[in-house]
């Protein structure tokens, strides 16, 4: 059957089973619910797609106010990112549109007439417990199997939390993980992969190769207009690297390199790569697989105690790399690489 998650600018013309939410990351709680819609849609016959929106409502609200964004490197995925990987769960359409005003003001039974029913020919409708939706957020799992006989739905299935470590898993959970404590081992198994971000390679201080011998590929996230993409805390990290089709082991730093004591310093994510013997990649398209945590950043006395240290940070990497060698190539499987996240596309909103 085609994907209509990567194919497909129209809406179905045949019965669906629609699965909601806003899937930013699309965890393991969210996998569950995919799970369950696509699922029931084969015993069923219909059609499993999604119902999300473009940009996340909390961003959307915040910039109708002419706020500053505290949304800002809160997101732990983009929309191609997010529906590549739905697409890989099974789902087969995604109907997307931007949060507006409009839509911000549907009550709840407008929002499963006006939408659901109407442009996606909803017959069975799959939600997490937590799912809220329509004007106020007035609309709520509970409230969709109260009145869906009503609204015309066949059925309503409620998805339970999925627990990790006695604790549901949530995208507000992963963000304060990896923002907080940049422990990406704990964010990775929430996830159920790695946690990804695409990037590209810009001129950084050039201090990497000329001062300290370990040349750095400085990395700016790929980003829309607004500085969406999550940062995790700053630190040093085990990663892998995708580069023109192949995935390298990377020590990364995320800091501000205090050693230095840059008189405006900046945040900067800098990757060296231990094993990679080609020139500069400056403008590239990278894709960073987050791994595991070294240690946090330090201020070191003189650019030799940080070279020793480096130069650990180095030796710890190589050493997990290898350690990990068949853990590490089946999260990589995972993750969605820059040029299978461009082929990602909604149906437009007619």
């Amino acid at each position: 059957m085609q994907n209509h998650c990567f194919t497909s600018s129209t809406l179905p013309n045949q019965p669906t089973l629609v699965i909601l939410g806003m899937f930013d990351g699309v965890h393991r709680g969210h996998q569950a619910v995919v799970e369950h819609g696509v699922q029931r849609a084969k015993e069923l016959g219909l059609t499993p797609w999604v119902f999300s929106f473009a940009t996340h409502p909390k961003e959307a609200l915040q910039h109708q106010a002419s706020q500053v964004s505290v949304w800002e490197g809160n997101q732990l995925t983009t929309l191609q990112e997010r529906l590549a990987l739905l697409a890989q769960q099974g789902v087969e359409g995604a109907y997307c549109p931007e949060f507006s005003a409009e839509l911000r003001n549907l009550t709840p039974e407008a929002f499963c007439t006006d939408l659901l029913k109407e442009k996606l020919q909803a017959q069975v409708l799959v939600v997490g417990y937590d799912f809220r939706f329509g004007k106020d957020r007035q609309g709520s799992a509970d409230w969709l199997v109260a009145n869906h006989r009503r609204l015309g739905f066949q059925q309503i299935i409620v998805v339970p939390p999925v627990k990790w470590v006695g604790e549901p898993v949530s995208s507000t959970r992963i963000r304060a993980t990896l923002k907080e404590q940049g422990d990406v081992t704990l964010a990775n198994n929430l996830l159920n992969r790695p946690y990804f971000v695409q990037a590209t390679v810009v001129e950084g201080h050039r201090r990497g190769g000329s001062q300290l011998g370990f040349p750095t590929a400085n990395c700016q996230w790929l980003i829309p207009s607004h500085q969406q993409a999550l940062v995790p805390a700053v630190g040093v990290y085990s990663a892998s690297l995708r580069l023109k089709g192949q995935w390298y082991p990377a020590t990364i730093n995320i800091g501000l390199s205090p050693t230095f004591a840059d008189a405006q310093p900046r945040l900067q994510v800098e990757a060296h790569l231990p094993t990679y013997l080609g020139g500069a990649f400056y403008t590239e398209t990278v894709t960073l697989a987050f791994l595991h945590r070294l240690r946090n950043e330090l201020k070191f006395s003189d650019v030799d105690a940080l070279k020793a240290q480096i130069q650990q940070d180095v030796t710890q990497t190589l050493a997990y790399f290898s350690t990990h060698a068949s853990t590490i190539e089946h999260q990589l499987q995972q993750v969605i690489t820059a040029e299978t996240a461009s082929l990602g596309k909604a149906a437009l909103p007619l």
